[in-house]
């Protein structure tokens, strides 16, 4: 079994999806045997939790990836796919995060305008602290270092950290 979604360690997506020597990771290789992952999750509900700011690559890089994920019988949560109607979404998304393994963050240049993106930010680091919960970010369009310092004046979320700063404080000040 590739990986056991209570027992994965920190390497082993490393290794499951950049194996030595290049090519297609052997998890995402065409085969006749059964998907890596149990039919049922011991502790976790979902394997993964996908993290992206909709209207940057809901309808192009997150509609793949999220497919891409079951196909391969990898059980994806996707707020818009997977929330029940009618559930309360403050409630249902922070649970959902606790309940998945892994998070799969897409970093695109408007991420940090979103406020839920934040904010479930937040609660994937908590549980990544806490739970053991692994966050894997993708950064999509750009790269780390245009993001990686927050009070950098060429920071694309400069801005928006600053006005969410701001925000915050208005409201809880």
């Amino acid at each position: 079994m590739l990986l056991r979604p209570a027992t994965a360690t920190p390497n082993e997506f490393e290794r499951a999806t950049n194996p030595p020597g290049g090519g297609a990771p052997p998890a995402l290789r065409r085969s006749s045997s059964p998907p890596p992952f149990p039919v049922q999750l011991p502790r976790w509900r979902h394997h993964v939790f996908l993290n992206f700011r909709g209207p940057d690559v809901r309808r192009a890089f997150a509609d793949h990836l999220y497919h891409a994920l079951l196909r391969k019988g990898i059980n994806a949560f996707r707020d818009d796919r997977d929330l029940p109607r009618g559930e309360n979404i403050t409630e249902a998304i922070p649970r959902a995060i606790e309940e998945s393994r892994f998070s799969i963050l897409v970093l695109s240049r408007g991420y940090a305008s979103s406020a839920w993106c934040l904010d479930e930010l937040v609660k994937i680091l908590t549980c990544a602290k806490e739970m053991g919960h692994q966050p894997f970010p993708i950064f999509y369009n750009l790269s780390p270092d245009q993001i990686s310092a927050p009070s950098s004046p060429s920071g694309y979320y400069k801005h928006d950290f600053d006005r969410h700063k701001k925000e915050y404080w208005l409201v809880n000040g």
